[in-house]
């Protein structure tokens, strides 16, 4: 998502939808502009887009606060594996969690992000780029805290607990991918749970994550 007062890059099942919907209702009240409406995608593209829209304008490219969010990638496996089981069975997901995993641990991160690791989802938006990153966990409270950084003059926090209290999401950081499904930690072996800490070691080490 790009904007004239910052830049979004979110890994998929991080949460962003919700942001999404916000910044939407504060473009359709004038509040910012909205340049470019597609979620995840790229720093780069996102940057061109940006370049593109003052270039046409006519201002000098000066580029917006890039924000980008993160989750326990334990947790983020499992709330990709039944997203895409769920609403993408044409992507051909696993029939279960074990599956899955042996799909990524298999190599089918090259044909499709969607069966990469998280490290790789990271590296794929440019989450290093990011000015300000938002937790997942304790996302009311991320999100408000971010986002007050991010837009001081605009960023009403009443406001925003409300919305995102009325669109579902004020739970969320509880651990588990859904209010139908079981914590994410169920779904791990003690061999599948090595995997993930093997592949995302050093972001469960720079995010300070663990398994519980």
């Amino acid at each position: 998502m790009v904007t004239d007062r910052f830049i979004q890059i979110c890994p998929s099942r991080t949460g962003s939808s919700t942001i999404k919907k916000i910044i939407y209702a504060m473009a359709a009240d004038g509040r910012i502009e909205m340049i470019d409406r597609v979620a995840h995608t790229s720093y780069k593209t996102n940057v061109i887009r940006y370049t593109q829209y003052c270039h046409a304008k006519g201002y000098v490219v000066v580029i917006p606060p890039v924000v980008c969010s993160i989750r326990n990638p334990w947790a983020w496996y499992v709330s990709k594996w039944w997203f895409g089981l769920e609403r993408s069975p044409d992507l051909g997901f696993a029939s279960t969690f074990a599956g899955h995993l042996d799909d990524v641990r298999g190599g089918r991160g090259a044909e499709s992000w969607n069966f990469g690791t998280w490290t790789n989802a990271w590296n794929h938006v440019g989450g290093d780029h990011a000015d300000y990153v938002r937790r997942y966990e304790d996302y009311a409270d991320e999100a408000v805290r971010v986002w007050s950084l991010v837009m001081p003059d605009l960023v009403d926090k009443t406001e925003w607990y409300g919305r995102i209290e009325k669109l579902g999401k004020f739970e969320c950081g509880l651990g588990n991918t859904g209010k139908q499904h079981r914590p994410y930690q169920e779904y791990y072996t003690p061999e599948t749970r090595r995997w993930v800490a093997e592949w995302d070691a050093a972001q469960i080490e720079r995010w300070g994550y663990s398994f519980d």
